[in-house]
């Protein structure tokens, strides 16, 4: 049996071996409930690895039932398979790994794309935020608003340049994603939560009256 992914970058291959196991027991006695089927076989091209030599690799995992490996030239014709899949899709053999190893997700990029698509694609390839503590994470979440609150906002302060508003929408996106990323609460970065230093660091060289209007406080 052959699994072929393209599309979805949820289904790792670690989730599919998971799920493929769950499947094939028999809740009520533990065998295997699918006893013509000797090897399962998930091959994911929209999750990929680059190798120390440069080459790009694709996930593929093996899942062997009972019946495949009680006669042994199955496996045989099972690496067959395998290798010249590997051979078609990258033009060499296949590397093993008994370990799990993470995968990055092929993205697939589209001829138009809407800004925050953009962007979002922008941070996938280069998570640059994944450093930062959650609490200088909400600094930099609380800083971007409040330069956009600038552009939006109605007040007597000059407004920013559009570079400026579109690299706060930006920092914005990037942020979005890496609370996704670690699965973080975007009421965790409410500015309410900045202590006094930090208070000063975003709103100290803001309009007074802007600081007012979005926090009830000056800085």
């Amino acid at each position: 049996c052959v699994i072929l992914n393209a599309y979805l970058m949820e289904y790792t291959h670690d989730l599919m071996m998971k799920m493929i196991y769950r499947k094939s027991k028999d809740k009520t006695n533990g065998r295997n409930r699918y006893s013509d089927i000797d090897f399962i076989i998930y091959i994911s091209e929209k999750h990929i690895q680059l190798l120390e030599n440069g080459r790009a690799a694709f996930a593929l995992s093996v899942y062997e039932c009972p019946s495949g490996l009680s006669e042994p030239w199955k496996s045989q014709f099972i690496d067959r398979i395998i290798a010249a899949w590997s051979f078609v899709r990258t033009g060499h053999s296949i590397v093993e790994q008994t370990k799990s190893s993470e995968f990055d997700i092929v993205h697939d990029i589209q001829s138009s794309m809407k800004r925050h698509e953009i962007w979002s694609l922008e941070y996938h390839r280069n998570p640059y935020l994944s450093n930062l503590s959650a609490e200088h994470l909400r600094i930099v979440f609380v800083r971007a608003v409040a330069v956009l609150s600038l552009t939006f906002l109605k007040g007597g302060w000059q407004k920013p340049r559009a570079e400026d508003t579109e690299e706060a929408m930006r920092t914005c996106q990037h942020i979005i994603e890496e609370t996704n990323r670690r699965g973080i609460d975007l009421r965790e970065l409410n500015g309410d939560l900045l202590g006094s230093e930090e208070f000063k660091l975003v709103y100290g060289d803001l309009p007074p009256d802007l600081t007012m209007i979005l926090t009830g406080r000056h800085a």
